[in-house]
């Protein structure tokens, strides 16, 4: 008696593709996401690496990963050396 086998798996869509979120738009509440207010925070690769991109406009910064931790501590000094508005 041959023993019969099991159905070949179909394979789903996610096992050949993963969704990847590769941009996000921040507005102020209200704005719409063409509002000259919205930065656009994107993850870019050209052939060297991953890296993240805020544009705003017509300008833009690129950030290595390597280059975020001392960005951000730089950033956050510069926030606490901030003089309030009153």
């Amino acid at each position: 008696m041959k023993k019969e086998e099991p159905p070949k798996r179909r394979k789903e869509p996610f096992d050949l593709y993963e969704a990847r979120t590769t941009q996000v738009t921040l507005t102020p509440k209200g704005d719409p996401i063409f509002s000259e207010h919205a930065m656009h925070l994107r993850i870019v690769d050209e052939a060297a690496g991953e890296f993240v991109e805020i544009a705003q406009e017509e300008g833009a910064i690129q950030i290595d990963r390597e280059e975020w931790p001392y960005l951000r501590a730089a950033i956050t000094k510069m926030f606490k050396q901030c003089k309030d508005r009153d």
